[in-house]
This record gives structure tokens, C-alpha cells and sequence, in this order.
């Protein structure tokens, strides 16, 4: 996962994501909540953030 930004790069990108919660009907998606962390050169602050998917 990479989240950038206009004028904005890193040379060394770590992070991770977290899968909270995740319902599947066969092959679809049917609900997700995610936490995610993103840092560039190893360094701070870290972006984190959660995403909800959940169609109507």
C-alpha cells in the first residue's frame, strides 16, 4: 500500500494494515474495516487511519 501525495515521495516505504472485520458472500465483498500505518525512511510522525467499506 502506498498513499502519496503531490510533490511528495519517500525512498524507503514501510507500514501495515490490519484486517478488523471482513464478511464475503463467495468472491464478494461484502463488508471491511481495516486499520492501516504508513511511514516513509523509517521515520515520524507515521500516517494512520481506518477505512469502513460497506455498500448500501
Amino acid at each position: 500500500m502506498s498513499i502519496g501525495g503531490t510533490g511528495r515521495g519517500c525512498n524507503t516505504l514501510g507500514g501495515s494494515f490490519t484486517i478488523l472485520d471482513i464478511e464475503l458472500d463467495g468472491a464478494v465483498l461484502r463488508r471491511l474495516r481495516a486499520r492501516y500505518e504508513q511511514y516513509c525512511d523509517r521515520g515520524e510522525p507515521r500516517l494512520v487511519g481506518c477505512i469502513r467499506y460497506e455498500p448500501r
